[in-house]
């Protein structure tokens, strides 16, 4: 990031996202990292979580906090959509 690329009255919220971003980044990497040790298996790294095969324990959600920093993430499992009275169900739910 170049900060002298940002206007100035932006560069507190550009920054913030940077880091922010970042930190959600090895987080989810950590997650992936840690499946061998906690018995998931991560089958996609997506943008902001995984897929797994198995539930990512609080242990594993616990070690990928501290390792990335970002100590206040969560998981919130979110089922694999495949029919689609669920998908409408669902885009009903999260959609604005």
């Amino acid at each position: 990031i170049c900060i002298e690329n940002i206007p100035p009255q932006q560069q507190s919220k550009e920054l913030a996202e940077f880091v922010l971003q970042g930190q959600e980044a090895a987080f989810n990497h950590w997650i992936c990292l840690l499946g061998f040790k906690y018995g998931y298996q991560v089958m996609s790294h997506e943008h902001s979580g995984v897929i797994t095969l198995g539930k990512v324990p609080p242990a594993a959600t616990a070690e990928a906090q501290e390792k990335s920093g970002l100590r206040y993430s969560c998981f919130e499992p979110q089922p694999i959509l495949t029919e689609l009275d669920t998908v409408n169900e669902w885009l009903s739910k999260y959609s604005s």
